[in-house]
């Protein structure tokens, strides 16, 4: 329990340093949309790619991808049957919604208590690549759908293949199951812009 709250407490304080140096000016004004964009683009994938690259893939492949998808359909369909058909909402605005209610904010909370809660930031893997692959492509088709009264197949197919953080995941896990060995000089500055991401995003 100790422990949990340590992890916590870890947190707080970097988002705390964030919010003083924001209100000090010290990073000037879009700080944290500079810091989130290198976080995602740069310093998440690196991480993601080392970190799978030597998980246990029991630990990816486990039972928490059913747990991740049974959770999203439960919540997306409770929040759908309340605001839809209760309260009679439309589409758009039930579909906004209920993505809001079913996704998590696997990135940007879900790695820092990963990393900090329980040590590994593999655990979120499983929720990650499930809300990237799967979840979020079907919710930007519903989108599609609704605002432009048609759905664009490429663009949703592809949407996952435009994401550096899935493509950086992809990669760890092939490099992990195929046994590939990661040379030195490519692992070692990996890590090193990795171990930046979690601070980064807490911090913006």
């Amino acid at each position: 329990m100790l422990g949990v709250l340590e992890g916590f407490a870890i947190i707080g304080i970097v988002v705390g340093i964030g919010y003083v140096v924001e209100r000090m000016g010290v990073l000037g004004k879009n700080a944290g949309w500079t810091l989130n964009r290198f976080a995602f683009f740069v310093a998440l994938p690196a991480l993601m790619f080392t970190t799978l690259a030597t998980s246990d893939l029991h630990v990816i492949f486990s039972a928490r991808l059913p747990v991740a998808a049974l959770s999203f359909v439960a919540m997306a369909a409770l929040y759908t049957l309340i605001a839809g058909v209760f309260l009679k909402r439309g589409v758009g605005r039930v579909t906004v919604g209920a993505v809001g209610a079913a996704l998590l904010n696997s990135n940007n909370m879900g790695l820092p208590v990963a990393t900090y809660i329980f040590g590994d930031p593999s655990q979120v893997a499983p929720i990650l690549l499930f809300q990237l692959v799967l979840a979020t492509p079907i919710c930007l088709a519903i989108f599609d759908v609704v605002a432009k009264g048609r759905l664009s197949a490429r663009d949703v197919i592809s949407q996952p293949f435009r994401n550096p953080i899935i493509i950086a995941s992809v990669l760890g896990v092939l490099v992990n199951a195929l046994g590939v060995p990661i040379p030195e000089v490519i692992d070692q500055p990996l890590t090193l812009v990795g171990g930046a991401g979690i601070p980064l995003i807490l911090v913006a």
